[in-house]
């Protein structure tokens, strides 16, 4: 039995190389033999692990399916989605067409409008105007995707930015949810805080959204405050 445990399964061309050890989670938790009946009997059954050019190709397509715009945003297309062990604070910059709800956010505030729009790799037609800074704070347990912001060429104008900041890729529903919190603060043309940050109220944020990309400036002063 120790010797069926220990050994790397016999692969084929659909099969992978790699160790048991390294592909069964919780394998190192096994100790006793009844523990790791289950899976010596799933060997001796036939079960093999499926190729890593087999998971590559499936991982692919559903990344294609459902995530191809967002995955196209990370560098070389390459995220890690988990679960946060613990409340998190990241940053958004927005404003125009940019909303504040939207789900990119960064690990860092803002240093300058210009550092924000290389870094973030913020294409001139997308229409972020970098007018505002959203403080958000994400309760613990959340599904987020986690990567490096990819360079990202735009035509509207000729453009390049390099990118290279932290991405994060929150929930898209997340603005709606009490249990995020947010505060946002005005930003100067260079980036630079003019106000303090507010705390948005959960049935405000909508209303300040729609004010900001419709310049409504008696609603956003009703809402946030003078600068």
């Amino acid at each position: 039995m120790f010797g069926i445990w220990s050994c790397t399964p016999k692969t084929t061309a659909n099969q992978t190389k790699e160790p048991l050890s390294k592909i069964v989670a919780g394998y190192d938790k096994l100790q006793t033999p009844a523990q790791k009946a289950p899976l010596l009997k799933a060997v001796k059954d036939g079960w093999k692990p499926t190729s890593n050019a087999k998971i590559d190709a499936q991982t692919k397509t559903l990344a294609d399916k459902l995530f191809a715009v967002q995955a196209n945003t990370f560098y070389y297309s390459k995220y890690v989605t988990g679960s946060t062990k613990t409340p998190l604070t990241f940053y958004r910059v927005f404003g125009n067409k940019a909303r504040l709800g939207g789900p990119y956010v960064s690990s860092k505030p803002i240093k300058s409008k210009e550092q924000a729009r290389k870094e973030n790799a913020l294409l001139s037609e997308w229409g972020n105007s970098i007018e505002w800074e959203a403080k958000i704070d994400v309760p613990k347990g959340t599904i987020i995707s986690v990567g490096v912001v990819g360079p990202q060429a735009g035509t509207n104008p000729p453009q390049f930015l390099p990118g290279g900041a932290d991405q994060i890729l929150l929930p898209f529903t997340w603005l709606s949810n009490p249990n995020f919190k947010v505060a946002v603060r005005k930003l100067d043309k260079a980036g630079k805080p003019t106000t303090n940050f507010k705390t948005i109220p959960l049935g405000q944020r909508p209303t300040l959204q729609k004010a900001i990309q419709e310049n409504d400036k008696a609603t956003i002063q009703r809402i946030v405050g003078g600068e």
